[in-house]
């Protein structure tokens, strides 16, 4: 069972009041693991993908290749600004999973490792962006396959969406590179199958540019913290005089 900062306040039912320190989920000390390879990079951190490791068996299960964990570490250890984005980070998601339906919107996460400034995630290695080059290389087949898989992964991205405003979150970087598609045991082929893409459900991750709207958040808009990806940026947001980002300028980004 996970533990938590000795100095925090409460969750409140409806969301969090936050009159001191915000909770924050470490990860459990009986959680181990080893760092397999990098799988992705960002501004300010690098993803691995891991494997849990038994602790006091003897046996190491990073033996197997088959990763179940995502490490994300920071990009430099030394720089304030990149260990203070981590932890907002995590203390973010903290909040977002006392929220009804966090499971089936938002990458799953296991707890913060307050020594090495890393968040321990859900492992999901399909984005929305391979499966977006996948129909690209198909041809033909391209624009049936569109119409069979579009109509329920847009529905599970409404939900998702639906789930940040109800938890008064805005994401503020929302792109196929951000959703990552939860599949069933057989993951997914190439390209994938009707059955697989049935079990295919698409959950929000990256939450490193996002903040909680009005008194109750635990990490405030910086208007100093140059947020999102350049491409997907709503057009409002290039104004010179453009306010932070907003939960419409999210749905804008999805309905693309």
């Amino acid at each position: 069972m996970a533990s938590s900062d000795s100095m925090r306040t409460p969750l409140t039912s409806s969301g969090v009041s936050l009159s001191g320190p915000a909770p924050l989920l470490l990860i459990p000390s009986s959680l181990q693991y080893k760092l397999l390879f990098a799988v992705g990079k960002g501004a300010m951190g690098i993803v691995y993908a891991a494997k849990r490791t038994t602790k006091d068996s003897g046996i190491d299960s990073a033996e197997s290749s088959t990763p179940d964990l995502a490490i994300k570490t920071p990009l430099s250890a030394k720089s304030k600004s990149t260990l203070s984005t981590l932890r907002a980070e995590a203390t973010l998601l903290t909040y977002l999973h006392n929220f009804a339906g966090a499971e089936a919107s938002i990458l799953l996460f296991h707890g913060f490792d307050a020594e090495t400034h890393s968040l321990a995630l859900e492992y999901l290695p399909h984005t929305l962006t391979s499966l977006v080059n996948t129909s690209a290389a198909l041809g033909a087949g391209r624009a049936a396959f569109v119409a069979a898989t579009l109509p329920p992964l847009a529905q599970h991205l409404i939900n998702a969406l639906t789930f940040c405003r109800k938890a008064s979150l805005v994401h503020g970087d929302i792109k196929p590179g951000n959703i990552l598609l939860r599949t069933g045991p057989g993951g997914l082929s190439t390209p994938p199958t009707a059955t697989e893409l049935a079990a295919c459900a698409p959950v929000l991750a990256d939450f490193g540019a996002a903040h909680v709207t009005g008194p109750a958040s635990p990490r405030p808009f910086s208007t100093t913290f140059a947020a999102g990806t350049y491409a997907f940026i709503p057009p409002e947001q290039l104004r010179s005089d453009a306010g932070p980002p907003s939960h419409a300028g999210d749905v804008w980004v999805g309905e693309c």
